[in-house]
């Protein structure tokens, strides 16, 4: 499982925190203070329609440095926030994935309605599902139909938790994650990090271009990041 988080919320339980890294699970950037479009009320004072590229990279740095402080992890993989991939407005409208691409091996979006097929695969725009407050049974068209079509199906949320109930919401039931783990494992489908869902994705990517290279001399543009290149050389 992959964890998207925000330092301030990890300082608040380091301990769980801690506890998670040390037993293998992902944890990736979220993001400094979260911000998303000045569309939602509680965003308004630091919407993404009024920061710059740079003012981004300093979120993006500063949740960075301080995830290694708290638990002596350097996050590969970041979730943007609200799923949103871009700042400002209109004209002035920027792009932050090539950003993203820069610092990262990996980023999902959030709130899509199709699973990543391999041969379109972007491992800095990962489609995720959005799994809080789904039944088992309203998930299960996703299942089949990433299976049907050989496709990454990436499921996210927010909190975890047992009864959604009154103030429960954005969560994702243990019930349901349990469910969609006992299908995946009834019908031997793989499941793994995101991180390890792109590499893998990205290692994919090669051999269609190598096939396709023998076959037609016609390559398909791969998604790097360049961060990882660099480590690489």
């Amino acid at each position: 499982m992959t964890f998207f988080v925000l330092p301030g919320l990890v300082e608040s339980a380091l301990a769980g925190w801690r506890e998670a890294t040390e037993r293998d699970h992902e944890i990736g950037n979220h993001s400094l203070t979260h911000p998303c479009s000045g569309n939602f009320a509680w965003t308004r004072d630091n919407p993404l329609e009024r920061l710059t590229l740079k003012e981004y990279k300093s979120e993006l740095s500063e949740a960075n440095r301080r995830l290694r402080y708290l638990l002596g992890i350097s996050p590969r993989v970041f979730a943007y926030p609200c799923g949103h991939t871009s700042v400002g407005r209109g004209h002035e409208t920027r792009s932050v994935v090539p950003l993203v691409s820069e610092m990262f091996d990996a980023s999902r979006t959030f709130n899509d309605l199709v699973a990543n097929s391999p041969r379109f695969f972007d491992p800095f725009q990962i489609a995720c599902v959005n799994s809080d407050e789904k039944t088992f049974a309203e998930l299960l068209p996703h299942l089949e139909a990433a299976r049907a079509d050989r496709a990454w199906l990436v499921l996210g949320g927010h909190e975890i938790g047992h009864d959604s109930g009154v103030g429960r919401r954005e969560t994702t039931q243990v019930e349901t994650i349990e469910a969609v783990v006992g299908w995946c494992q009834t019908n031997r489908i793989w499941i793994d990090t995101v991180g390890n869902v792109a590499r893998v994705g990205v290692a994919h990517q090669h051999t269609l271009i190598e096939k396709q290279t023998r076959e037609q001399g016609a390559p398909v543009e791969v998604a790097r990041s360049k961060s990882r290149e660099a480590q690489s050389t």
